[in-house]
């Protein structure tokens, strides 16, 4: 794993799987306990069970419980305190995640600042958005602070010393720390409009975020189950009819960028499992984005296998791991299931992993569920 300090030059320079790598450092360097993933359309706080803290590990504190001219506290679980005085007219995001969240949250002239990576298509499903905010900043705690804003929002992978300074100077920082499932990403939503006065708009993103996961959850299971009662035997019997049993065993799906495989405490993890299917990195126990040799992925032999690409790079990343004698022999590669997706949507840790739940499931059931997948890049 890099060293965190060094991530900011990484991400500007290096592979697109950095970006994946800064956010296992994040959640490995502070590890929490899992939360089984969650899924609830009512828009409702998804705490745990002690102590309110819901599941991007904030307790959020109404100014009215605390008294002394503190509009509202946001608490972490390290012990640092954000008490705000007022909802946050000047707001800088320096955090890919929250750009992306507070641009659907803030007026153009309330969100005052970006990250650069926030233009980059690479990265970001919000660009043309981001090119409307007036400034972009990476990690320059001089220019941050030249800013005067009355929030700053970070990550826990920003460096060490950036986040040291502006603690030095007193300022307003709001550090989210948890990326690693879909109770995260929605709790994080939860927070930052919380932390900018804009509970309701948040609520609606939420709110939004889960019904097209719903959605493609129940579609992606009933699809899955029908393919499973065509192959099932006949019901003892029954006659001719097929045994009504979910499949198994489940689809075996995973990822595979550059020798990482996530497994458990992942993003894509929760959303494998919660379309029905199974990650075989996970279930072996892995956590995390562990290094996976390819004579392991023979050993799983995935029924379906994903992977990232820049925009215009899809045919020749699909090409290239069809073009592997050794990948050749998965019951993925045989069936044409290597599936290729946006690395900025594969990657993304913000509300827009509704349409990444969508692009997995599309391509786990096509909506025309009687067709085999297509063996074209997806």
């Amino acid at each position: 794993m890099r060293v965190a300090v060094r991530i900011s030059r990484l991400l500007r320079r290096a592979p697109l799987a950095i970006s994946w790598l800064a956010l296992a450092a994040a959640c490995a360097t502070e590890p929490e306990r899992r939360v089984p993933l969650e899924v609830r359309a009512d828009g409702e706080a998804a705490t745990d069970e002690e102590g309110g803290w819901n599941r991007a590990g904030f307790r959020l504190i109404e100014g009215r419980e605390l008294g002394g001219g503190v509009w509202r506290r946001l608490e972490d679980r390290a012990g640092r305190i954000l008490d705000l005085p007022a909802p946050p007219a000047r707001v800088v995001s320096q955090t890919l995640a929250s750009d992306e969240v507070l641009l659907e949250l803030l007026p153009g002239d309330r969100l005052i600042a970006v990250s650069a990576l926030a233009l980059d298509p690479r990265y970001s499903l919000a660009v043309e958005a981001a090119a409307r905010v007036p400034e972009t900043v990476v990690h320059d705690t001089e220019r941050l602070l030249s800013l005067r804003a009355d929030l700053i929002v970070a990550a826990s992978y920003t460096t060490p010393e950036t986040l040291r300074q502006l603690a030095h100077a007193g300022a307003p920082v709001l550090r989210l720390r948890r990326f690693d499932s879909v109770a995260a990403i929605r709790d994080n939503v939860r927070s930052l409009g919380f932390a900018v006065g804009e509970d309701e708009a948040a609520a609606a993103l939420i709110a939004e975020m889960d019904r097209r996961i719903e959605a493609e959850r129940r579609r992606v299971r009933k699809a899955l189950e029908s393919s499973a009662l065509e192959d099932a035997p006949p019901a003892a019997g029954s006659g001719s009819a097929p045994a009504h049993r979910p499949r198994d065993p489940p689809l075996r799906v995973l990822s595979w960028d550059d020798a990482v495989a996530p497994g458990a405490g992942t993003i894509f993890d929760d959303l494998v499992r919660l379309l029905g299917a199974e990650n075989p990195v996970s279930a072996a126990g892995l956590h995390g984005w562990p290094r996976v040799g390819v004579e392991q992925i023979l050993v799983w032999d995935p029924d379906a296998i994903f992977v990232s690409a820049p925009p215009g790079e899809e045919l020749a990343v699909r090409h290239r791991l069809l073009g592997d004698p050794r990948l050749s022999l998965t019951t993925a590669a045989k069936r044409g299931r290597i599936h290729v997706i946006d690395a900025a949507l594969f990657s993304t840790v913000s509300h827009h992993v509704a349409g990444l739940a969508e692009a997995i499931g599309a391509r786990l059931a096509p909506p025309d569920s009687a067709a085999e997948p297509a063996t074209v890049p997806q």
